[in-house]
């Protein structure tokens, strides 16, 4: 028995009941090792713990989730047997799919589940997202060796899409966490088609195939072992250097192919080419409400009338990336509304907006307001599509009197100077598919700890991102996630640029590669073979 469970219009109350699709496995090449280049090597692979989308490309092949979500917003067992809810979606019963182990033999059961969720919550974790996936999160009742009853303090449908993320839905081996808490980030153990080998820093991170698998999500090929020996994720951070490797085969596929050169390997025989948009924020340049020049409205959305996504896709990702058309959902989020007519380009209109705001022009060139110049700074990531974005920025608001300074940072130094609001514009990308995550992005009680770097308290957007966190009634959840991004962008506090855009290629000799529907960047060897 089946029931499609559309993310847009999932009925509380109702039942989550899916037996296992695995397809019939056709006759495939079984061994050999598949080299994967990445242009920047995971920060740690305790999901728990960690939040960079580069850590969930090995991830996704150690972990596997208690619900699969697929792109079509219906969300499917896998680790989880049958998920059940109550009318006003507090509380959750989950029954696991039995005989399912952990790589170090630990079985999946009840108390393994409470372990997790407990300890994604526990402050001492100190989770950088899969705790914003928990929503008002009580506790877990074990009911019996394969049930747990998951209680919250509030209303929070957004749980399904939570327990389809390996974040806070991919369990972790509570007896290799428990021998080493901190040695775990660097060598995980999960339930996954692949197991952990090694982990050379700053070159590989190395996988062999869980010869014990047997729960393999719905739709696959396969039903068994990966037909893969080994998977290796080495890291080529330079993009030109991983296309070459590509094109002498030293390896076998690579991860973020740099926009330009898209026309180089669509339509050649020798390549397979993949794309997707991801859902989430898409790439969106943060506002510094809470400092000078940019604590100004009528400043922030004269920057809106001039930063074009139209030139930023053209001019900063060649035509690849899609220009953004919405706020702080990309596309492919089922709450997505577009928005785009809010702020057209239209330079003259910031610059009325900038007279009228007392926005002075000075002799060199650069507007005054009492005292303050417009000088703004720019902190984000090394790379070349931002840095073009950046430079075009640059271009579009001089002539307005705005300078703006380009500050790139790795990622630790990044966030420490975002939280602490050394910013006036800062890059963020995240990727969610449920409309209650942005409660985790832009509640002023994730300012100066999370990951709020509009560094203002907005009581009107913390009601409204509470709101759409517990509201079961979906229709006005989706009420509510529209006026969030439409207040997002009427108060300035956020500049769209472009959707988070993925384009991974492998050689023609790499058979069945898969890409997550919901999560695209992130690859799925599992069926995957080689000539």
């Amino acid at each position: 028995m089946r029931i499609a469970r559309p993310l847009q219009a999932a009925l509380l109350g109702a039942l989550l009941v899916v037996s296992a699709l695995a397809g019939t496995a056709a006759a495939q090449n079984t061994g050999g090792e598949l080299v994967f280049g990445v242009n920047r090597e995971a920060d740690m692979l305790d999901l728990h713990v960690g939040s960079s989308r580069y850590d969930l490309v090995p991830a996704a092949q150690i972990y596997d989730t208690l619900l699969f979500l697929t792109e079509d917003g219906e969300f499917l067992p896998w680790l989880a047997e049958e998920v059940t809810f109550n009318d006003d979606a507090t509380e959750y019963t989950i029954r696991l799919r039995p005989g399912v182990t952990f790589h170090d033999g630990t079985p999946l059961d009840a108390e393994a589940l409470k372990f997790n969720f407990d300890r994604i919550v526990d402050p001492a974790t100190m989770s950088a997202k899969a705790a914003g996936e928990m929503g008002p999160y009580n506790r877990t009742e074990v009911i019996d060796e394969l049930t747990v009853v998951v209680h919250f303090d509030a209303s929070y449908p957004g749980f399904l899409a939570a327990i389809s993320d390996w974040r806070s839905g991919g369990p972790h081996s509570p007896s290799a966490i428990q021998a080493d808490p901190d040695g775990f980030r660097f060598a995980p153990v999960g339930t996954g088609p692949f197991r952990f080998v090694e982990w050379v820093q700053g070159n590989r991170i190395v996988l062999e195939r869980n010869p014990d698998y047997a729960w393999p999500r719905p739709g696959t090929q396969n039903d068994g072992p990966a037909y893969l020996d080994r998977v290796v994720f080495r890291t080529i951070a330079e993009d030109g250097s991983r296309v070459v490797s590509l094109r002498n085969r030293e390896i076998d596929g690579l991860l973020r192919l740099p926009p330009q050169e898209l026309a180089g390997f669509e339509g050649n025989q020798d390549f397979v080419v993949t794309r997707a948009t991801l859902p989430g924020s898409g790439v969106l340049l943060i506002v510094n409400a809470g400092k000078a020049p940019t604590n100004d409205l009528a400043f922030r959305q004269a920057l809106l009338h001039v930063v074009s996504p139209d030139q930023i896709s053209r001019v900063g990702y060649f035509g690849a990336w899609p220009p953004h058309r919405g706020s702080v959902l990309s596309e492919s989020n089922p709450d997505f509304v577009d928005v785009s007519d809010m702020f057209p380009f239209d330079p003259e209109r910031a610059e009325q907006l900038l007279d009228e705001g007392g926005w002075v022009m000075g002799a060199d060139g650069v507007r005054v307001k009492d005292g303050n110049r417009a000088e703004l700074v720019y902190i984000g990531f090394p790379s070349p599509e931002t840095t073009r974005t950046m430079e075009l920025i640059q271009a579009l608001v001089g002539p307005l009197g705005i300078r703006i300074q380009i500050t790139e940072l790795e990622s630790g130094a990044i966030h420490a100077a975002r939280q602490a609001g050394d910013h006036h514009i800062a890059h963020l990308t995240f990727i969610y598919t449920d409309s209650h995550f942005l409660r985790t992005l832009f509640h002023s009680e994730n300012i100066g700890r999370g990951w709020n770097f509009i560094h203002k308290v907005d009581e009107d957007l913390d009601a409204l991102l509470e709101a759409v966190q517990i509201e079961a009634d979906m229709e006005r959840r989706a009420e509510l996630a529209e006026r969030i991004q439409r207040h997002m962008l009427e108060q300035g506090y956020v500049l769209p640029t472009v959707y988070q855009h993925t384009i991974n290629v492998f050689g023609a000799h790499v058979n069945d590669v898969e890409s997550y529907p919901v999560y695209g960047e992130a690859p799925y060897f599992y069926d995957t073979w080689l000539d």
